[in-house]
């Protein structure tokens, strides 16, 4: 039996993993060259993966889910508020939804903007259609399929982003070379207005998928797994 692995999952999990090999080997080509020369040419890569993997799922369900989600968060609110996007003209997914519920009723659990962000992220994974087709018969994971596929992506940038800061701190307390100084600073900085404008664009896609589905199938779904409290 074949693995079915996407190659995209093996790009998403090994990336973090060949990215602080490469970083090393720029900090310390010693270290980098005995982790190659000792493992050998199949599992130096297999470690990588691994490695990579453990970054990925560190950086989504850990530093992004309690930091750079929020600071992502607040950059939208202020362009949203910029823009005169407001309440349900909301143009920020999680933003929307708590504007819909609040405009329903303004209790204290629809007013939560941790609630916000959990009813956010179970439509993204449950009220969006998983089992779209194609004209083929073809099933493509629907609109659920590509938002996860877009955050995924968007999680290379924000990887990108915490390690060349890494580095970066790193080589100032170690005095390296001013040149990997200057560029692991400006790669975390272009990583990081890269990563921001990206998700502003991805969560206004997200936005606008649920308001096509409409307010009361929206409020329906979310009453139905306790991310809101309708008026009594």
């Amino acid at each position: 039996m074949k693995p079915n692995v996407p190659f995209s999952y093996l790009v998403r999990y090994g990336y973090g993993g060949l990215l602080a090999l490469g970083i090393t080997a720029l900090v310390d080509s010693d270290i980098a060259s005995k982790v190659v020369t000792t493992l050998g040419p199949v599992m130096a890569p297999l470690l990588a993966i691994g490695v990579g993997a453990t970054i990925y799922v560190f950086e989504r369900y850990i530093i992004g889910e309690f930091l750079i989600y929020w600071v992502q968060y607040l950059a939208h609110y202020l362009v949203d508020d910029w823009s005169d996007n407001t309440g349900k003209d909301a143009t920020d997914a999680q933003r929307y939804i708590r504007e819909l519920v609040m405009s329903k009723n303004d209790c204290p659990k629809n007013r939560s903007r941790w609630n916000a962000r959990f009813a956010y992220c179970t439509a993204m994974k449950l009220f969006l259609d998983p089992e779209a087709v194609d004209t083929a018969g073809t099933r493509t994971g629907g609109a659920r399929g590509m938002v996860e596929q877009a955050h995924g992506e968007l999680h290379i940038l924000w990887i990108t982003m915490l390690q060349a800061l890494g580095a970066w701190i790193y080589s100032l307390a170690t005095s390296l070379d001013s040149g990997l100084v200057y560029g692991f600073g400006i790669t975390a900085l272009v990583a990081a207005i890269a990563g921001i404008v990206a998700d502003i664009r991805q969560h206004t896609a997200e936005a606008v998928m649920l308001k096509a589905k409409g307010e009361e199938a929206l409020l329906e779904f979310l009453k139905s797994s306790g991310h809101y409290v309708p008026p009594t």
